[in-house]
């Protein structure tokens, strides 16, 4: 479970937004530091909902949800950049950074320290990277 847990926080997607938010910020013509402080801002928002969230709704019921956000934002994104939609593009981005944190960011970390040992952390961590 650890180990799936930790996939997910790496193939959500994510790292492929950030990588290619600072071209998309100047393509739709936003500042590329302002549009790097909004994305770090909704980064920010998403870890603390996450975090108030978490015991109220389960780990399991967000990280589906959240996960579920993520593909319909991915799709949403998709289809703003055939069509030139630039500022929807910027609203699915701020979306889908902060179900980003809500979700595989978030709470697989804290969910992998819950159920897993050290070692099995570590194993997790390190399939999750390679």
């Amino acid at each position: 479970m650890a180990i799936a847990l930790r996939i997910s926080d790496n193939t959500n997607g994510n790292a492929g937004v950030i990588f290619y938010s600072a071209s998309l910020f100047s393509k739709a013509g936003t500042p590329v530091a302002l549009g790097n402080v909004v994305t770090m801002s909704f980064f920010v928002l998403g870890t603390l909902l996450a975090i108030c969230i978490a015991g109220r709704f389960g780990r399991r019921p967000i990280m589906l949800w959240s996960l579920a956000v993520l593909n319909l934002c991915l799709f949403f994104m998709g289809i703003c950049m055939m069509l030139k939609w630039n500022n929807l593009l910027l609203g699915t981005m701020a979306v889908y950074f902060t179900f980003v944190n809500i979700g595989p960011c978030t709470i697989a970390w804290i969910y992998t320290a819950e159920i897993a040992t050290k070692k099995s952390i570590s194993v997790a961590n390190t399939a999750a990277w390679a």
